[in-house]
């Protein structure tokens, strides 16, 4: 494999361990945003937003940027 990319053994091991550990962390985070949310949705203080409501908060942001970028491309 080393060969195939031209690249010694020992670099291709360094990359493994760092792509391992990077997804090792970002596992970690993950797994801790969930369990914030899961926090969230119990606590009787948070607001809970609607899918639907955001959907449609979010199509309205989404037109208003499309309208600016046209009105750039005019300029």
């Amino acid at each position: 494999m080393a060969k195939a990319h031209d690249r010694p053994g020992s670099q291709l091991l360094r990359d493994f361990m760092r792509d391992y550990v990077a997804k090792a962390e970002h596992d970690v985070w993950f797994r801790a945003e969930v369990e914030q949310g899961l926090r969230e949705l119990e606590d009787p203080n948070v607001e809970l937003i609607p899918h639907e409501q955001v959907v449609a908060e979010w199509k309205v942001k989404k037109a208003e940027l499309l309208v600016r970028i046209a009105a750039r491309k005019k300029q």
